[in-house]
């Protein structure tokens, strides 16, 4: 899962060399925190949040197949 936001948020960003993201595990759910540059952080937000939502709901359908519970936090 880590590799798939990797791969969808350097597509999108002009620092793709800044992206962190790490991952956590609390009460059975797997939170990805991502961090960017913070001129990138307004083109991973995207218009009126539609790519944030878009990659939460691109994981929510991938971790749906694995059978667990994703939750996805941008950090600025």
């Amino acid at each position: 899962m880590k590799n798939l936001i990797e791969f969808l948020l350097i597509h999108v960003v002009n620092n793709p060399e800044d992206i962190v993201v790490t991952e956590s595990e609390q009460s059975g759910d797997y939170i990805y925190s991502i961090q960017v540059h913070p001129d990138d952080v307004a083109m991973v937000i995207g218009s009126g949040g539609s790519y944030i939502k878009a990659l939460r709901r691109i994981c929510r359908i991938y971790s749906s197949r694995e059978h667990i519970n994703v939750r996805i936090n941008l950090d600025a």
